[in-house]
């Protein structure tokens, strides 16, 4: 959301402007005479000055405001009004808000070193063997960072005992949420356990969690990582179709296994069934779906026929412990079927009703972050609804984000997905140049212009008016015309100024002039819709 205030402006801005017009033909007129003008003088001058078209008196006063949480592009669009003052955020200090943003360098260095060949004194080397166990940082970043050869670095970190072993115990230990799955008691949780049921292994020597890559995107997977803690990291397998979630976490291992991931085979859903609460089934099975399962959308000649839903598992008890589940929440009996071609067992649910019944179920409320989103888009046929909230959901991860995302881009689910992808990319790689050793100042060039920003903008009166006149148009960008009608907004509501904004007719230039210049592009009803909106802000502030 933009935030917009006026901080500062020119005591007695009217009676400034007022003595300064009387200057011209006032003989009385002198420098003392300012501390008599009041408010009826103004009242009895200052219209009618103006009405004569003598706008230079209007520079008189100039206007402070502290514009917050717009993007970039509006900046852009901003400073090209060249008659004003601005101060802008440094981008070297984005992300200060919602991520805490470290910037490594070695303490100076105090007291005595190891040995007399060392390069750092000890309490230099204490500081990277921290940033190695406690930060996390590899040893290719504490080398950029200090200018030391990685095998130098590797040297002082096995001088104090330091492994890549004990590293993942401390650091995964402190920031991996070891008690995650131990009681399932929230959508993500159970969506999580369920994803994890149908399409995850668990490699016991690894600590780590092996999922197939073609039945997801690796985006599902980031958010996957995510969700768990920001230790779990992501990892491919050179050659191989899989990937998989390091943990480094014994005891989330062993709680997944209470739960029954077991060999995939020989799972059941016993203690899913018996101690998960009903409300949360929906989410688990959504969950199952990602993992190992599909949705088939089915057109006829450019129509819409239905749509399929199936779930898979080499285990009949599973689905059969799946169907149980689904019963018992309304759900009519699926076709549960075994494709010896494949190896797995098949429960499909393919009447247009029962389907589409299972799709409102499973998307009710659905987090369209933490979700298959091959199959989400699909599920919109049935659940038209899920595109409010994929919106909204996209827009309040991007608000948290600091980016900021166009409506029209909102509307169209599969674009917005996308958008949000390369920012969020943007986003972190920005962060891990930091953290890298990269300087704010170089890892800024990766920022898109949708970054948002805090602005303070200082005008005088009468490039004020040339800027509303531009700028409150409803052909004006949707995001600068925004933050001209919160100024706009702010001068009315201040008892000193409001009634310059009538007699100088501060607005869009259809104000200003009586018509509209834009003639033959001038959108349909704007004129109307504009000069009520305008005279609207001045009667709410009477």
């Amino acid at each position: 959301m933009i935030k917009v205030k006026l901080v500062n402006y020119t005591p007695k801005p009217l009676e400034t402007i007022t003595w300064a017009a009387l200057i011209s033909y006032w003989e009385e007129w002198t420098t003392e005479s300012f501390e008599k003008i009041g408010m009826n003088d103004v009242e009895r001058h200052l219209p009618r000055v103006l009405g004569y078209g003598h706008e230079s008196i209007l520079e008189h006063a100039t206007f402070t405001f502290a514009i917050e949480g717009c993007s970039r592009v509006c900046t852009h669009q901003l400073v090209r009004h060249r008659i004003a003052s601005y101060t802008q955020q440094s981008q070297r200090y984005q992300f200060v808000s919602s991520v805490k943003l470290k910037e490594y360098k070695l303490p100076k260095p105090s007291g005595e070193k190891r040995n007399p060949h060392c390069k750092l004194s000890i309490n230099q080397e204490k500081e990277i063997v921290r940033w190695y166990l406690e930060d996390g940082l590899s040893l290719w970043q504490i080398a950029k960072i200090t200018g030391l050869h990685p095998a130098s670095v590797l040297s002082i970190l096995r001088a104090y005992g330091v492994t890549p072993q004990k590293a993942a115990e401390v650091y995964n230990g402190k920031i991996v949420n070891e008690n995650f799955f131990k009681d399932i008691n929230d959508p993500d949780k159970a969506y999580l356990l369920g994803f994890i049921m149908a399409a995850g292994d668990i490699d016991e020597a690894k600590n780590a969690l092996i999922l197939d890559k073609k039945n997801f995107e690796n985006t599902l997977l980031m958010e996957i990582a995510e969700r768990i803690g920001r230790g779990a990291k992501i990892r491919a397998q050179k050659d191989k179709n899989i990937v998989w979630i390091w943990v480094g976490n014994r005891k989330l291992i062993e709680d997944l296994k209470k739960w029954g991931v077991s060999e995939k085979d020989k799972r059941t859903l016993n203690k899913v069934i018996r101690e998960i609460t009903k409300d949360l089934w929906p989410h688990f099975l959504r969950g199952y779906l990602d993992g190992n399962g599909y949705i088939r959308v089915i057109f006829k000649d450019g129509t819409f026929q239905g749509v399929e839903v199936t779930f898979i598992s080499p285990s009949k008890k599973v689905l059969e412990d799946l169907a149980l589940m689904l019963s018992e929440l309304g759900l009519p009996e699926g076709e549960l079927k075994y494709h010896e071609t494949q190896g797995n067992w098949y429960l499909r649910y393919t009447k247009s009703s029962s389907s589409e019944d299972l799709l409102r179920l499973l998307y009710k409320s659905v987090d369209p972050l933490l979700t298959r989103r091959s199959n989400i888009l699909k599920a919109l046929t049935v659940v038209p609804e899920l595109r409010e909230r994929i919106k909204a959901s996209i827009l309040r991860r991007l608000e948290e984000y600091e980016f900021t995302i166009p409506e029209s881009v909102l509307e169209d689910p599969f674009l917005a997905y996308k958008w949000y992808d390369l920012m969020r990319d943007a986003r972190e790689l920005y962060i891990e140049s930091v953290q890298a050793g990269t300087p704010k100042e170089d890892a800024r060039f990766i920022l898109p212009q949708a970054v948002k920003t805090k602005i303070v903008v200082t005008m005088n009166l009468r490039e004020l008016k040339h800027f509303f006149g531009l700028r409150l148009c409803e052909r004006a960008q949707w995001e600068i015309r925004e933050v001209a009608w919160k100024m706009l907004e702010e001068l009315a509501k201040r008892e000193d100024i409001r009634p310059i904004i009538k007699w100088a007719k501060l607005g869009p230039r259809c104000i200003q002039l009586g018509y509209c210049p834009e003639r033959e592009l001038m959108p349909l009803g704007c004129f109307q819709r504009t000069k009520e909106k305008w005279n609207k802000l001045l009667d709410l502030t009477k």
